[in-house]
């Protein structure tokens, strides 16, 4: 059946089309053999395409694959019910863009003459919010844990040092004192390990300040790490304005991210600092106006899928010769300033550091 825009305008008032058109939630209209007859503009947003180009093609020929097979049985269940339907939490890739995953939650609503009206509500938004509300509970708990066990460990370690040192003056030949030196520097050593679990304990002290400061003593420290067959940019934006900050704990913070950049490209490759301002994002359930976003991108061969969920886990490393406690402990002195740590999706490798541009104490 083919079905032309004005033939749908002859089932929607002028002022019908204008208010669909004005509303946030996305709509499309089918007809029983799954015809679109109508999308209005939020709709046209989300799936990327116009609704004249859409209007009288099959619903398949805009959504294909599990989302939207899903939302053709939701349709056929509702108009075989006569009542409306959801499916919350759908995963759909627009036919033309099939890079552009959206998260939403469908409603279907029988209309008259067997037609059905679908809303897609954008709940990408809400999704990323829980993932990162989950995330900090859940690091959280960890660090607690963490150290809980770090302090287990630091007691006995002291004794132990402490035995050896006592030893080492009973011994009856020098050469003999080896081995209690191996004791007291592996002891030493392990205290070292259990200090960086437990992390600052010192009170988070903040003032104004500039950023690319920060950022360009991180700089200075990586760079003099770095091999000379690594090559690192700085890009900066020039109206970041100053913030309210701890500046010792997100200079730590910015050099764990970097450090960990380093880590993954080795003797050769590419690292970008960067600054930007970001408006409207959310940090928990909280919207900021403006946020300043710090990304540390490096040319590494990227986060293992499997790892890419938990990688802000204490103990928790893709490298085998790695503790995994810097990115924890970045993303704990992030969360003291009510920021956040994202590892960005895709390549290249980017971990962004959120930082909110408004006072939050006063």
């Amino acid at each position: 059946m083919a079905v032309n825009l004005n033939g749908v305008r002859s089932r929607f008032s002028g002022e019908g089309m204008a208010l669909l058109d004005a509303l946030n939630v996305s709509v499309i209209v089918l007809d029983a053999e799954l015809n679109m007859l109508f999308m209005n503009q939020a709709a046209e947003a989300l799936s990327g395409t116009t609704r004249n180009r859409v209007v009288g093609l099959k619903f398949h020929d805009l959504f294909n694959g599990g989302g939207g097979d899903s939302i053709i049985t939701l349709v056929s269940r509702t108009l075989e019910m006569s009542g409306s339907m959801e499916i919350r939490e759908l995963e759909l890739v627009p036919l033309g863009d099939p890079e552009h995953r959206l998260d939403v939650d469908v409603t279907a609503i029988p209309f008259d003459d067997n037609c059905i009206v679908l809303e897609l509500r954008d709940v990408a938004n809400r999704l990323s919010i829980e993932r990162d509300n989950e995330l900090k509970s859940q690091n959280l708990v960890s660090r607690t844990i963490t150290k809980q066990l770090a302090h287990e460990i630091k007691n006995p370690l002291g004794g132990l040092r402490g035995a050896a040192q006592l030893l080492a003056r009973r011994l009856p030949t020098p050469d003999l004192q080896e081995y209690t030196d191996v004791i007291i520097h592996e002891a030493d050593r392990l205290v070292h390990l259990v200090d960086a679990m437990l992390g600052p304990n010192k009170p988070t002290h903040r003032k104004p300040t500039n950023l690319h400061r920060v950022l360009n003593r991180v700089y200075t420290l990586v760079s003099s790490e770095a091999s000379e067959h690594v090559k690192i940019e700085r890009d900066y934006d020039p109206s970041l304005p100053d913030i309210l900050i701890d500046e010792d704990q997100i200079t730590q913070t910015v050099l764990n991210l970097a450090r960990n950049a380093l880590q993954a490209i080795g003797h050769s490759g590419h690292i970008v600092f960067r600054s930007r301002v970001e408006p409207g994002f959310t940090i928990g359930e909280k919207r900021h106006a403006l946020v300043a976003r710090i990304d540390i991108q490096d040319s590494g061969s990227g986060v293992p899928c499997e790892l890419r969920e938990q990688i802000f886990y204490p103990l928790v490393t893709g490298r085998t010769d790695g503790v995994g406690l810097g990115l924890a402990l970045a993303l704990d002195l992030a969360h003291r300033h009510n920021g956040l740590i994202k590892l960005q999706p895709g390549t290249p490798t980017v971990f962004s550091l959120y930082l909110p541009l408004i006072r939050e104490d006063k």
